[in-house]
């Protein structure tokens, strides 16, 4: 396991993001699913796999946006169908009417293009291979999550939230709306797996924190002096259990 899944006593694997211009050798897409997380971020967290698709590939087109492919002009039948629908095909109802839908799916950026191979893997592979690393994500149980938005405060010299939750596309919030934060001088972590259709691949308690990859390497760096070291927080991820109700 690499130091970060260590120091957090985690079974799953950190899982950096990627791009190439050509496929990277690995186990490759995985999944026929209609989500694109089954097939490239759930392999390389849980089994570390090195996973890798192209555009073509990807039957959401959702994740063209999401995962740095070019995106496309899904956004406007997203307002649509994310709020009230149509007699003809009824909508989700996560938004009161298509302008506040808007106001979200507004926020996330579309970055790469479509020639673009995005590249889940281990973080400690895609380093070892000298990868230019763009976003960095765990999968995580609510202690764990808490644990990084801890150290996402831990240097910071301003006041404010460690986290951000934007209600989008499970893959936007894996990687699109990190690599935003990548822009910022003040950069904070992203809370996902919010998206109802991706909960019936992970368990209740398993969510997503992404950020950017400097952040990541700040965390890295801060943690030897945080609480990460200490025999108290060993003993709480330790336990059999982090719920404080058993």
């Amino acid at each position: 396991m690499d130091e970060m899944a260590n120091l957090l006593n985690s079974k799953y694997h950190t899982v950096a993001i990627y791009h190439t211009k050509r496929p990277v050798e690995g186990t490759g897409f995985l999944s026929d699913e209609h989500c694109c997380l089954p097939g490239l971020f759930f392999p390389a967290a849980r089994e570390g796999k090195t996973a890798c698709a192209s555009r073509d590939q990807l039957k959401c087109s959702g994740a063209w946006s999401g995962l740095g492919l070019g995106g496309d002009v899904v956004k406007e039948s997203m307002k649509i169908s994310y709020s009230q629908g149509t007699p003809e095909r009824p909508g989700r109802r996560l938004f009161a009417d298509p302008e506040c839908a808007a106001k979200e799916f507004s926020m996330v950026k579309t970055y790469g293009t479509p020639e673009d191979y995005v590249v889940c893997e281990p973080v400690d592979v895609a380093e070892s291979k000298g990868a230019d690393i763009e976003v960095v994500a765990f999968l995580v149980d609510p202690i764990r999550m808490f644990a990084l938005a801890n150290m996402v405060n831990f240097s910071r010299r301003s006041p404010g939230s460690a986290v951000k939750y934007v209600n989008a596309l499970a893959c936007e919030q894996l990687y699109a709306l990190a690599m935003a934060e990548g822009e910022s001088d003040d950069p904070v972590g992203i809370v996902g797996l919010s998206e109802f259709f991706v909960r019936g691949f992970c368990s209740p308690e398993e969510m997503i924190f992404s950020v950017p990859h400097k952040l990541y390497k700040r965390i890295l760096e801060d943690s030897p002096r945080s609480f990460l070291t200490t025999d108290r927080w060993k003993d709480v991820v330790a336990s059999k259990s982090s719920c404080c109700c058993d």
